[in-house]
């Protein structure tokens, strides 16, 4: 598993800042499942993702995000840590529990920026840890595979 890299959320999205990222945003043309029990955070997360060139689908709990996983294979799944019945650490280790998904990159959404969250996600097997709401500048850092500058 690759180091865990931390990519905090610094300015907020409006819309001028989607339109002007979106004429020079890189198309990763990733698949990026997005895991999120607030409906509307979820929704509007796919829709960045797609705007930045990636193919994104939405489960809104852990069960179903591990249900659509082998239909799908997402090269990136956003997954938000406080969820009911399946927390996103829960449905971290089940995916790295599976050989066949070792090379999925897992994020983790959380509010929680503290050292013992972010040694949590590690210990569950995440590689980067996003601190919501997530700024259009990271989120294009993180498609593009690379940290935001």
């Amino acid at each position: 598993m690759a180091e865990q890299r931390d990519f905090g959320s610094t300015a907020p999205l409006t819309d001028a800042s989607v339109h002007a990222s979106t004429g020079s945003a890189p198309e990763s043309g990733e698949r990026v499942l997005i895991v999120d029990d607030n409906h509307d955070a979820a929704e509007s997360l796919a829709m960045l993702v797609e705007i930045l060139g990636s193919e994104a689908q939405v489960a809104y709990d852990g069960a179903s995000a591990i249900a659509m996983i082998d239909e799908f294979r997402p090269a990136i799944v956003l997954l938000d840590l406080t969820m009911p019945g399946m927390s996103g650490f829960d449905v971290a280790r089940a995916l790295r529990a599976r050989a066949d998904l070792a090379d999925v990159r897992l994020v983790a959404l959380s509010g929680r920026s503290e050292a013992e969250t972010r040694r949590q996600t590690r210990d569950a097997g995440f590689d980067e840890h996003l601190v919501k709401p997530v700024d259009l500048p990271t989120l294009t850092a993180l498609l593009a595979g690379s940290a935001p500058t």
